[in-house]
C-alpha cells in the first residue's frame, strides 16, 4: 500500500463540461433504453471500482457558472446570487479553496474557470492554466495549437453554429483537453511533497463538438440510434422550451447530422477517459493514490439529440441535470460501491470537509453523501434551479426583436440564448419530476413510464393532487433554504457585474 496514514489527503477534482450521465456505458441503467449506444470508458470504470459511483447525482443548476459556484461553496445559486453565467463567485462567500489554503495546501486550476473572478484566481491558486472551448489561452508558440483553435472556431454545419461539429485535422495532443491533461500531470508531479488540490477542469465535451483521429472513428454515425422524440412543435411543453427548440431549428436538422454530432460527442468522451487514465496512473507512480481523494463529475449535461436538440437551456430535463459523480479515496472509502440514492453536487462540499478533517462553515446547503459518509441520511427528493428572467415568454416580442436585428445587419449569433435562461425550479424523486416555470407554466413527468420526458402530465386532472404536493415541496424547500449565515458574517456587494 502506497502513501502514509499520517499524510493530509490531497484532492483531485476532475470536472468536465456538459456531460450527461446517461451518455456513459457506466450509467447504462440511467439511459433506460437498451437500444442506445453509450460511450465506453475503461478508466472511468476503473475509478468507479476503486470507490463509489453515485447512480442518481444531480447538479444544483444546469448551467456552468451557477453549478461551479455551488459546487465550490456548497450553497444554492439563489444564496450565492450566481444564478446565471454572468455572475461569478461573489466576495464574502466562503469556498473550499479558502479552507484548504488556510491549511497550507497548494492549489492549481488547470482548464476552464467559469467560477472565480480575476482577483480570486491569483489568491486561490498557485498555478493557473486557462483553457476554453476553443483551446488554451496561450498557444505556446506552437502553430498546430493555434491551427487547432482556428479550426474549432470555424466549425459549422447543418443548423449553423448550434449544431457545429467536425473531425479535427490536428493531432489530439494539440487540443485543449489533452493539454489540460499534460498540465495537470505536471502539477501533480511538482507538488508531490505537499498536500494539494488540483481542479482539473476539462472544457469538453461542450460545444463546439470536435475531436481528432483516431477518436473520431470510434463510434461510426451510421450505427448510432437516436433517442425517441415527441411531435413537431413540442405540444404540451412550456412556451419557453417550444420557442427555444424553434430558434435552434431542431426539426430542420437531418438525422444523419444528429448521428454525426453524437459520434463526435462520444469521441470527445473517449479523449477525456484517456486523460483521466493518465492522471490516475501518475498518482499511482508517485505513491499518492491511497492518500488522494479523486472526484469525477460534470457541471451539467447536454441534450445530445434528445428532442432533436443539443447544448443546454430552457428546461430541467434529466439530460441537463443528471450528471456523473464518482468518488474514490482508497484510505477511507471502501471500493466497489454503487449508491442508488438521490444526491446533489452540493453534497460533495460537506463530505469533503469531513473526509479532509476541515471545519464546516455555517450556511452550507448540502448534506453528507451516502456510502462515503456512514452517518449520511438518504434524500427523498432532489432540487435544481436556474435563471433570473421572470414572467411569461413574449414570443412575438422576441421574434420581432430578432427580425429587427437581422434587418439592421446585426443578426443574433445564437438566437436560442434569448429564451434559454427563464427562471425555473425542479424537484425530482426516483419516479417523478416536477418543474415550475416563472410565469406559471409547469411540467410533470412519470420517469418510469416516460424516461425521455416527452409527455407533460401537469395539466391532467388525475394528477392534480400530485402537482399540488410537488408545489408544496418546492415552497417548503424555498423557505428552508433561505440564507442561514449569521447576521455578523461579512457580506460583499453581490450585485450583477
Amino acid at each position: 500500500m502506497s502513501g502514509s496514514p499520517g499524510r493530509a489527503p490531497s484532492l483531485v477534482v476532475i470536472m468536465v463540461d456538459q456531460l450527461r450521465a446517461s451518455a456513459l456505458e457506466l450509467y447504462r441503467e440511467a439511459a433506460r433504453d437498451a437500444g442506445l449506444t453509450l460511450a465506453r470508458t475503461a478508466h472511468l470504470d476503473a475509478l468507479a471500482r476503486s470507490g463509489v459511483r453515485y447512480r442518481w447525482a444531480f447538479t444544483p443548476s444546469p448551467v456552468c457558472v451557477p453549478a461551479r459556484v455551488a459546487f465550490w461553496t456548497g450553497r444554492w445559486p439563489h444564496l450565492t446570487r450566481s444564478q446565471d453565467n454572468r455572475v461569478y463567485l461573489q466576495g464574502g462567500e466562503t469556498h473550499l479553496l479558502d479552507l484548504l489554503r488556510e491549511r497550507g495546501y497548494r492549489a492549481g486550476l488547470i482548464g476552464k474557470n467559469h467560477c472565480f473572478d480575476e482577483p480570486a484566481l491569483h489568491t486561490c491558486f498557485d498555478a493557473y492554466y486557462p483553457v476554453g472551448h476553443n483551446g488554451p489561452a496561450d498557444d505556446r508558440g506552437d502553430p498546430d495549437v493555434a491551427g487547432a483553435k482556428r479550426f474549432i472556431h470555424s466549425l459549422g454545419g447543418p443548423g449553423g453554429k448550434a449544431y457545429a461539429a467536425g473531425v479535427s485535422p490536428y493531432p489530439v495532443e494539440k487540443h485543449g483537453t489533452w493539454l489540460v491533461g499534460e498540465e495537470a500531470d505536471a502539477f501533480l508531479r511538482a507538488n508531490r511533497e505537499h498536500p494539494f488540490c488540483a481542479w482539473v477542469s476539462i472544457p469538453d465535451p461542450h460545444t463546439p463538438y470536435q475531436v481528432s483521429a483516431p477518436y473520431a472513428s470510434l463510434y461510426p454515425p451510421a450505427g448510432l440510434a437516436l433517442p425517441p422524440y415527441g411531435s413537431p412543435g413540442n405540444p404540451g411543453k412550456p412556451e419557453r422550451f417550444r420557442l427555444f427548440a424553434e430558434l435552434m431549428g431542431a426539426q430542420d436538422v437531418p438525422d444523419d447530422h444528429l448521428r454525426f454530432v453524437l459520434s463526435i460527442y462520444y469521441g470527445m468522451i473517449a479523449v477525456i477517459d484517456d486523460v483521466v487514465g493518465r492522471l490516475l496512473a501518475t498518482l499511482e507512480e508517485l505513491g499518492l493514490r491511497q492518500d488522494t481523494i479523486v472526484i469525477f463529475t460534470a457541471d451539467h449535461g447536454d441534450y445530445m439529440t434528445e428532442q432533436r436538440l443539443v447544448r443546454k437551456g430552457a428546461s430541467m430535463a434529466d439530460a441537463l441535470t443528471h450528471v456523473p459523480l464518482l468518488l474514490s479515496y482508497p484510505r477511507r472509502v471502501a471500493a466497489g460501491g454503487v449508491c442508488h440514492d438521490l444526491v446533489s453536487l452540493l453534497d460533495v462540499f460537506p463530505s469533503l470537509v469531513q473526509l479532509m478533517d476541515l471545519p464546516l462553515p455555517p450556511g452550507r446547503s448540502g448534506q453528507a453523501l451516502p456510502y462515503a459518509m456512514p452517518d449520511a441520511t438518504p434524500r427523498q427528493d432532489v432540487f435544481s434551479e436556474h435563471g433570473t428572467v421572470r414572467g411569461p415568454v413574449d414570443r412575438e416580442g422576441i421574434l420581432g426583436h430578432l427580425r429587427q436585428m437581422a434587418a439592421a445587419g446585426r443578426p443574433h449569433g445564437a438566437p436560442w440564448q434569448t429564451v434559454a435562461s427563464g427562471q425555473k425550479k425542479m424537484v425530482r424523486t426516483q419516479e417523478w419530476k416536477y418543474v415550475h416555470h416563472a410565469g406559471g407554466e409547469s411540467e410533470l413527468y412519470s420517469l418510469l413510464d416516460d424516461p425521455h420526458e416527452l409527455v407533460n402530465l401537469a395539466a391532467r386532472p388525475e394528477h392534480k393532487e400530485r402537482v399540488h404536493d410537488f408545489r408544496r415541496r418546492l415552497l417548503e424547500w424555498a423557505m428552508e433554504t433561505e440564507d442561514t449565515l449569521p447576521a455578523d458574517t461579512p457580506r460583499a456587494d453581490r450585485s450583477m457585474r
